[in-house]
């Protein structure tokens, strides 16, 4: 669950120097600072590039309002995310029990003719009711998008009414091949007619999802004990170490890590931040914060419990998540926040991520 948390009012850059009044326990001390306690580090923006697909949902029951009547080649959805109908006929003929639903149907009704039903892009999930309506026989066939047979079954249905001509292909009926052609085949002698009704189909539309690494890191609250901004990149083990530092005010979580990065587009489908990371004792919670360009306050979309060994957090944002981006800048900033909840075995103590990155779907 998304919650509002706070406002950033610093920018993309925050530093106190001059006289500090800190209170330890009971005692007040003094410090005279002479360095930024803000460390900001920059580097350049790294992209690569993974394969991801989106469903599209589509269905018929070959009615006027989906299919003119009498059509022989028609296609349903919009292409790539589309599939064409050859060899059959969209057709009305009285008669109920050549339908599931409405009026029309897809029927073959000639011996030997083949319907084809042709994917544009690949289909996971294919259904139909389908019936032999004079106690003919016929079959269904099945193909890869190479146009290699993968499957076939028989149509042994007579009246498209009864839940028995209902015929369906589901993820994993042929391992992790999808489906690219389905075929009905008019076994029968003349006379026979082949009927089909209520096509549904979930295609699969590739889409290219971009994984952006940090332009900058800026520590907000902690010290730098080791590691770089090359260190957030990849899962190698490799780690941004940071300890938990001075605070300006009361309850504010002493270990603030500010990243920044840039989004390819403005207004993405989908937007994923993902952090490794692990802490050297228990006691303490890890919170991600997302910064709303809109609202310009932070959302925190995770919060956690953290460990002693590195753990993966990938927080998925399909609702608005343009809202993350600067439109114009492309840019985007999350913190991650660790503070003290209960009894801590080391101070200060520290936290060490391995990985910060974002994950963009067009």
């Amino acid at each position: 669950m998304e919650r509002l948390l706070y406002s950033d009012h610093c920018g993309l850059r925050r530093s106190v120097s001059g006289r500090l009044i800190v209170f330890v326990g009971t005692r007040l001390a003094i410090f005279r600072l002479t360095r930024f306690l803000a460390l900001t580090l920059t580097l350049g923006l790294l992209l690569t590039s993974s394969q991801a697909s989106a469903q599209v949902n589509l269905f018929t029951s070959f009615e006027p309002v989906d299919v003119p009547p009498n059509s022989t080649d028609f296609t349903l959805g919009t292409p790539p995310n589309s599939v064409r109908f050859t060899g059959g006929i969209a057709l009305t003929v009285g008669n109920p029990f050549a339908y599931r639903s409405g009026f029309y149907g897809w029927a073959i009704l000639n011996q030997g003719t083949v319907g084809t039903v042709d994917f544009d892009n690949p289909a996971s999930f294919v259904s139909f009711y389908a019936g032999n309506l004079f106690g003919g026989s016929s079959v269904v066939d099945v193909f890869d998008q190479a146009d290699v047979h993968i499957g076939s079954i028989p149509i042994t249905g007579t009246n498209l009414m009864n839940n028995n001509s209902f015929i369906s292909f589901v993820p994993g009926d042929f391992g992790a091949v999808e489906i690219g052609k389905v075929t009905v085949t008019n076994l029968s002698a003349a006379g026979n007619q082949v009927w089909i009704d209520d096509f549904s189909a979930t295609v699969n539309t590739p889409m290219t999802m971009t994984t952006t690494t940090p332009d900058s890191f800026t520590i907000i609250r902690g010290v730098l004990a080791g590691g770089s901004l090359s260190d957030l990149f990849a899962s190698d083990d490799l780690r941004l170490d940071v300890r938990a530092g001075l605070t300006l005010f009361l309850g504010e979580p002493p270990l603030q890590v500010r990243v920044i990065g840039t989004s390819p587009v403005d207004v993405p489908s989908e937007l994923r931040f993902k952090l490794e990371a692990h802490v050297n004792t228990p006691g303490l919670t890890q919170s991600i914060r997302l910064f709303n360009y809109v609202t310009s306050l932070y959302e925190e979309v995770d919060l956690s419990v953290p460990g002693a060994s590195d753990a993966i957090v990938e927080v998925v944002i399909t609702t608005n998540p343009e809202r993350f981006v600067q439109a114009g800048t492309g840019q985007m900033t999350a913190r991650i926040v660790y503070q003290r909840i209960g009894f801590v075995l080391l101070y200060p103590w520290s936290a060490r991520l391995d990985q910060s990155v974002w994950t963009i779907v067009p």
